[in-house]
């Protein structure tokens, strides 16, 4: 069987305590042997004024496919921070039984630091 995975993030700037409009962010795959970052959407993708993307990103686990790496790219440079992009890798595994399955992953941006949790 088949799993859709969806991915959603949002970006908060804990400086000001505000979401972080206009930051571009881009989700890729580990494909291959892994060496080789596919892009999971070809379009391009900034967080609103709410500091969220629109709507989730998407990728099929095929059915051989226990686990797959992501990489979130947030290009953070005209966000006055010290860091000009953020990547965080993360790990999805097929939950069993399941034909889909959904993850949080937000950053929250500051000067001079970053983090990430997974939310819900």
């Amino acid at each position: 069987m088949t799993q859709v995975v969806t991915i959603s993030t949002h970006v908060l700037n804990t400086a000001t305590g505000k979401p972080q409009k206009g930051v571009p962010v881009k989700l890729e795959v580990l494909t291959g042997n892994g060496s080789t970052w596919d892009q999971v959407s070809a379009e391009s993708i900034e967080t609103n004024s709410d500091g969220r993307i629109d709507s989730p990103f998407k990728h099929t686990l095929a059915v051989n496919e226990n686990t797959a790496t992501f990489r979130l790219r947030f290009e953070t440079k005209d966000a006055s921070v010290f860091y000009p992009y953020v990547e965080i890798v993360f790990v999805v595994q097929r939950t069993t039984g399941e034909d889909k399955q959904h993850l949080h992953i937000p950053l929250l941006l500051s000067p001079y630091a970053y983090s990430t949790y997974r939310g819900s």
